[in-house]
């Protein structure tokens, strides 16, 4: 499975269905197109017929590019220089994140198993950045399994859930300022770094469940909900210390600090419940809608613990919960070609430029989704879509937070402005037996 730069609010990735990102997603949790329904709403494993296998890939390429506008450091009084280093480039990297489905519905009870990557995140701005304390590179890995059930109560309601089975694996850089912590001794502010990369894993699990309400013969509602997942993640740290450096702190008796150590951390990510409407307009024209709900809060701060005396890395966040809002539209333009568009707008549960990180620089965006279904033959279905985000100019200011956040004064105060956007590209095959 692949990881990419996050792409919905914070580092969640919405990018679980090709048929689905032509409208915005704003139908999943109702419009049950194909085996993807499997994470939107598994109570839309009911509304196919037969076995379905759905493969799709979204190709994710993000722009993330910083513009230093006064970063200060601990030191400027007596040094008199701020920050150093350059703006880091693009940030973003371009990856594909994968998804599979696959549904059985042979009567009014139907079973099937989704695997994809429903959380991501990677960014990557080299080792001589002005925001190089607060990270250099990142990355967020997650694998979700997902068996599913689904009952057909009754011509007008379906109901249906799952487990699912989750693996995390995390990578997270960035340098340390030795200069700066040894000035004392005549080393160089900002001129002896280091580097430290947090290393670690774990499974987590979960459940979701879902409702599928017929109001009539042409519209239908749809709830789903999925559960939080906390992960207690276990790995290492990797210390590169300059010789010099290390010899000083082995003469101080230092001998157990910026060592490679084993490490820790918990993370809990969010639940997210959504409601979605779907009515037929027409034979030939589809009108839909949803409200996704995310309990950000969860993401309080995160804490890296070191199985030595290695004070905790800590990240304050104090994410905020947050809305996504969709609607789109299919128009059948033929018997083989469905034509599709949506438009959402993200809220994004970063509360403030003061608990921005460069790690995840997430700002309120609005989605514009063009695509297109085309029944190849009988039993395959390919699907297209293109997606363009465009993100809110962001501010990241870690000058202010520095009397709730420790390590960010430790860090230095990076100060700037990002520019985001993201293209998405997708296509995915459906076959029917």
């Amino acid at each position: 499975m692949g990881s990419t730069s996050a792409t919905a609010a914070g580092f969640m990735l919405m990018e679980q269905s090709v048929s689905g990102i032509g409208n915005c997603f704003a139908g999943a949790g109702a419009d049950a197109y194909d085996a993807s329904t499997v994470y939107f709403n598994p109570a839309g494993m009911t509304y196919l017929e037969g076995s379905q296998v759905a493969a799709g890939f979204h190709v994710i390429a993000p722009t993330f590019k910083f513009e230093n506008d006064g970063s200060t450091h601990i030191l400027q009084d007596i040094t008199g220089q701020g920050l150093t280093g350059g703006n880091g480039g693009n940030g973003g990297i371009t990856k594909a994140a994968p998804n599979l489905y696959y549904v059985n519905n042979d009567s009014d009870l139907a079973w099937g198993i989704g695997v994809n990557a429903p959380f991501g995140n990677a960014t990557d701005y080299g080792e001589t950045w002005v925001g190089r304390y607060h990270g250099t590179d990142s990355e967020i890995i997650t694998v979700n399994i997902n068996p599913s059930v689904a009952y057909k109560v009754n011509e007008q309601f379906s109901v249906g859930g799952g487990l699912n089975i989750q693996y995390l694996e995390a990578t997270l850089g960035s340098m340390i300022d030795f200069g700066t912590a040894l000035s004392a001794l005549g080393f160089t502010p900002q001129g002896d770094d280091g580097k430290v990369s947090l290393q670690a894993d774990s499974f987590g699990y979960g459940w979701n469940v879902g409702m599928m309400f017929n109001i009539d013969d042409t519209s239908r509602l749809g709830f789903s909900y999925r559960s939080k997942i906390k992960h207690d993640a276990e790995g290492d740290a990797d210390f590169s210390v300059p010789a010099d450096v290390r010899a000083t702190l082995n003469g101080m008796g230092a001998t157990d600090l910026y060592v490679d150590v084993d490490a820790s951390a918990s993370i809990t990510l969010p639940a997210m419940a959504v409601l979605a409407y779907f009515n037929q307009v027409t034979p030939k024209l589809a009108l839909m809608g949803n409200i996704v709900w995310t309990q950000w809060d969860t993401m309080d701060e995160l804490v890296a613990e070191f199985d030595n005396d290695q004070p905790d890395n800590v990240t304050v966040m104090e994410w905020e919960n947050s809305f996504r809002y969709a609607i789109g539209a299919t128009y059948s333009y033929s018997e083989r070609l469905d034509l599709r568009c949506g438009i959402s707008y993200e809220e994004t549960p970063i509360p403030d430029a003061e608990h921005r990180t460069p790690r995840i620089p997430d700002d309120n965006r609005w989605w514009v989704s063009v695509g297109a279904g085309y029944q190849a033959g009988s039993q395959l279905n390919l699907d297209f879509g293109l997606t363009q985000i465009f993100a809110d100019s962001m501010e990241i200011d870690k000058s202010e937070s520095f009397a709730d956040d420790e390590n960010d004064y430790i860090r230095g105060g990076l100060k700037g402005d990002y520019n985001s956007s993201v293209t998405i590209l997708s296509a995915q095959a459906v076959y029917s037996f």
